[in-house]
């Protein structure tokens, strides 16, 4: 999605939180100017602040812009973009909830959904209009660590987890399903983009369920079809696959590769390098837009009898 589309985008959200009398937002800045154009725009009925900063147009400004966002207070954090953009932002948002709208790539964790009921259910939400526990539970994440001699290195992931045969990190996406050895899922629903799809068409996992799947690669079992990125539909032989519980750690053969965090390659692995993946269900919160939506519907949120009675 390109940034022009990404100003309609924001407008939307904007006007939904403006609804649900949300009179102040933060922003992370950027060099487009994506929030000041859509404000201009929408005509001022939010105050956009941005955030006090320095940015390179690196993914280490939205780690650096959530850090800053939780000091500052804020209610909830919206983010735009894909699975990776997520990741960042749940890394560093504690119980924050995260209303993610998808302008990525893979999208299995933002949804696809107008800007205007994002925006609402963000205003519903900061406003504590509706009960957190029920439209934005904690999500399930894939813990990797990285053992390397007496040095261990640990991160996380809200989607898939991927080991590759790949040596080097190269370009950062990983869509190529003959490089991989092991794939990791927190869920696998049908209807999602990306690595995901695959365990969605073998065997789908909701993200309500406690545990995710483990899949091996390679021939010798079942072959899976899947849209792998927007408009490519692949062939993955599947070796085997089972599914993984929360809690247990599975500890992965030393070898050469690399190690993919939700769609992009993060660790170069070394020969002797061990691997630990342990599936855990204390990840960010991430709201549920169509579910708060119906919630607020039901409490008589939108209801002007309801409120009268306030």
């Amino acid at each position: 999605m390109d940034n022009l589309e990404k100003v309609n985008v924001v407008r939307r959200i904007l006007a939904g939180l403006a609804s649900q009398g949300v009179e102040t937002v933060h922003y992370m800045p950027e060099h487009f100017g994506i929030v000041p154009r859509a404000v201009d725009h929408g005509r001022g009925a939010v105050h956009a602040r941005p955030v006090v900063m320095p940015f390179e147009g690196r993914p280490g400004d939205t780690v650096a812009a959530t850090e800053r966002l939780r000091e500052l207070g804020v209610a909830a954090i919206v983010v735009l973009g894909g699975d990776g953009t997520s990741r960042l932002v749940g890394s560093r948002s504690g119980d924050l909830p995260i209303v993610a709208v998808s302008t990525g790539t893979n999208n299995a964790l933002p949804s696809w959904i107008d800007g205007t009921v994002a925006g609402i259910a963000a205003g519903l939400v900061a406003r504590c209009a509706v009960p957190l526990d029920e439209c934005a539970p904690p999500v399930k994440r894939l813990v990797a660590r990285v053992f390397t001699g007496d040095h261990s290195v640990e991160d996380v992931a809200l989607i898939d987890l991927a080991i590759s045969r790949e040596r080097f990190i190269a370009a950062r996406a990983i869509w190529e399903p003959s490089t991989i050895a092991e794939l990791f899922l927190t869920r696998a629903e049908p209807g999602a983009i990306g690595l995901s799809a695959i365990g969605a068409h073998l065997q789908p996992v909701g993200r309500r369920e406690p545990g995710g799947l483990r899949l091996r690669f390679g021939a010798g079992g079942t072959t899976v079809t899947a849209p792998i990125v927007p408009g490519v539909v692949r062939d993955v032989a599947i070796r085997d696959w089972s599914y993984l519980a929360p809690d247990e750690p599975v500890e992965l053969a030393p070898g050469r590769g690399v190690v993919a965090l939700d769609g992009e390659r993060e660790w170069e692995l070394a020969g002797d390098a061990r691997v630990t993946v342990t599936l855990r269900r204390d990840g960010p919160r991430v709201v549920e837009i169509r579910r708060t939506i119906e919630l607020a519907a039901r409490l008589g949120r939108f209801s002007s009898a309801a409120h009268a009675q306030e």
